[in-house]
């Protein structure tokens, strides 16, 4: 912002506030080397978009604030300036920010801003947010704005349970993934090198991943069983055989 309209809305405000403005905001918005005070450089970082009309509007507006003894901060001073439709919009969007998705929207206007603008005001510093959010509304197109959420609308009912199908091809995934547990761990055991074969090339690694992620644990009786080598065997036959039957059956009953 230019240093000479700096200089005269100081010289205002010390005109509207004469003794408030001073103990708030000092005489003079600038240093004795001429360079601006901090207080100042955040009028100046706040106002730095706004156009002369604007900030002569925001000194008008300062008529609606007889009652108020204190002079403005710079964003209360921006907000006066931009008027009402960007203070709302500004506090509707920081509330969102605040409460998350619960929020439900009122304003149309906060609302289009907030869904073409979110990630750039859930990511950008609070203090550009203002700034930012005054910049959106200037370019938002106001003829193409959706409505607001209709919130009247029922809630999502509870999805059904499952069906007696749908259970039984949850108990085959538990059952497959229970006596694929003992035989991989056999595989391993007794037949190394096949075991990385069968492995790699029968998804075997991705099934036993599914496994784990789901937290199956193997029953007792398959877990007391599966000590004998001799039981291993007649229980599953064929490593080979019973770890492709295996998957060929999960595929074939559980993925289709």
């Amino acid at each position: 912002m230019d240093k000479n309209v700096i200089n005269r809305l100081w010289a205002v405000m010390l005109i509207k506030f004469p003794t408030t403005w001073e103990s708030a905001f000092f005489k003079s918005p600038f240093k004795p080397d001429g360079n601006l005070t901090n207080v100042a450089i955040e009028w100046d970082f706040q106002l730095s978009g706004l156009t002369t009309d604007e900030i002569k509007s925001g000194i008008d507006a300062l008529v609606t604030r007889t009652e108020k003894r204190f002079p403005p901060n710079a964003m209360e001073f921006k907000a006066l300036c931009i008027g009402e439709e960007w203070e709302n919009v500004a506090d509707a969007i920081f509330d969102r920010l605040h409460t998350g998705n619960s929020y439900e929207w009122e304003n149309q206007l906060a609302f289009n801003c907030w869904a073409k603008w979110s990630f750039e005001y859930q990511t950008s510093d609070k203090n550009h947010l203002p700034k930012l959010i005054q910049r959106h509304i200037r370019i938002i197109d106001r003829d193409s704005m959706i409505p607001l959420p209709d919130y009247t609308q029922p809630a999502i009912e509870k999805p059904p349970e499952p069906t007696k199908s749908e259970r039984e091809k949850q108990e085959i995934k538990k059952r497959f993934f229970a006596a694929m547990s003992v035989a991989l761990v056999n595989m391993g055991k007794l037949y190394p090198e096949k075991f990385v074969r069968l492995m790699n090339c029968g998804r075997g690694w991705e099934i036993v991943q599914d496994f784990i992620n789901r937290g199956y644990k193997i029953p007792d009786k398959v877990k007391k069983d599966e000590h004998s080598t001799e039981v291993f065997q007649t229980m599953f036959g064929s490593v080979k055989r019973t770890y492709l039957k295996a998957v060929t059956n999960y595929l074939a009953e559980v993925m289709a």
